[in-house]
């Protein structure tokens, strides 16, 4: 009554969530919006509401399937990284790190993709970035023996 007299109220123009059962058995999740409307013997009150059912099961499904990669992606046995198209790494999981040697996935995001040393273990990675330390560039081709 309080706000129909003043036009006042937290709940208005802000946007509300609420499930319902349909009279055919399903429920139904409708986001609307109230608001007061100024009439010549005080205010009424006005809604606009939309059937967001479907993103809702949309956004949950989206949900789950992050979920399920999340899980593959951090516990896969082989290592997995993510990078953007310049090369710079996103994201990398824990046998990713350990591979290359790095304490963590985070520890492993500073570097670039064009400065991995793929298929060397890393005792020679390390040889390697020590070369580039002392020489100011890769080598072109190293012989182990």
């Amino acid at each position: 009554q309080a706000a129909l007299k003043s036009g006042q109220s937290p709940l208005f123009n802000q946007p509300q969530e609420i499930t319902y059962r349909h009279p055919d058995g399903l429920w139904r999740t409708i986001q609307q919006v109230i608001f007061p409307i100024r009439t010549e013997r005080g205010f009424r009150l006005g809604s606009i509401g939309y059937d967001i059912t479907e993103r809702k099961r949309v956004e949950e499904a989206l949900r789950r399937s992050e979920d399920s990669f999340r899980s593959i992606f951090e516990t896969l046995a082989v290592g997995i990284f993510e990078a953007t198209p310049e090369g710079q790494l996103v994201r990398v999981n824990q046998t990713y790190a350990h591979m290359f040697g790095y304490a963590s996935p985070e520890a492993a995001l500073a570097d670039h993709v064009a400065d991995l040393e793929f298929g060397q273990p890393r005792a020679d990675r390390q040889a390697v970035q020590c070369f580039r330390f002392v020489h100011g560039a890769s080598p072109t081709q190293m012989a182990w023996r």
